[in-house]
């Protein structure tokens, strides 16, 4: 069985993942802004979101 080369790193199966698991923390961050008694810290929330987009991001850069 022989796959198809990636045309982009959005066909790349390790970008699609990571790319869904920045959706996912976005989503929880979401979630933990909208609740008053879980908020998390603004300069916290920032570091997350920004360590969860950094690998698919680089990714992307890298080209194929």
């Amino acid at each position: 069985m022989r796959r198809e080369s990636a045309k982009s790193f959005q066909d790349l199966i390790v970008w699609q993942k990571a790319h869904q698991l920045v959706l996912e923390v976005y989503r929880c961050l979401q979630q933990f802004s909208q609740n008053r008694n879980l908020r998390i810290n603004f300069s916290i929330e920032t570091s997350v979101c920004i360590s969860a987009s950094k690998y698919s991001r680089r990714l992307s850069e890298k080209g194929l």
